[in-house]
């Protein structure tokens, strides 16, 4: 399988755009949301924004991640609002890793490398 396209996205628009361009290369999405999401929408809208977009798109693998930089608590209520994965690539390396084993627990995917956009 090709490697994913990694795409930050900000709005809906940006989603659409993002899985057309994956599907026109064939290739697996990941979708990025921005730092600030998690401040302002929160991680539910997020994940609702790319399940609206990847509607439209089903034959493209998608994987959702929440870039959750340095903020714990916001890592915390990503993963009960149900994000499949988590950047954690800020994060003070004792509060990354205790989150770390607790998504891994969860059977959920974290990154903790800058991603390649």
């Amino acid at each position: 399988m090709n490697e994913p396209l990694f795409f930050r996205i900000t709005s809906y628009t940006d989603a659409i755009a993002a899985f057309a361009a994956a599907s026109g290369q064939d290739r697996p999405l990941a979708l990025i949301s921005p730092q600030t999401v998690l401040y302002a929408q929160g991680a539910a809208w997020f994940l609702s924004l790319c399940h609206q977009a990847a509607t439209h798109f089903p034959q493209v693998p998608c994987t959702m991640i929440v870039d959750c930089a340095d903020a714990a608590g916001y890592a915390l209520a990503a993963l009960d609002a149900g994000a499949p994965a988590l950047a954690l690539n800020a994060m003070p390396a004792p509060a990354r890793q205790r989150l770390q084993d607790i998504a891994r627990q969860m059977g959920r995917t974290v990154y903790t490398d800058p991603l390649p956009l």
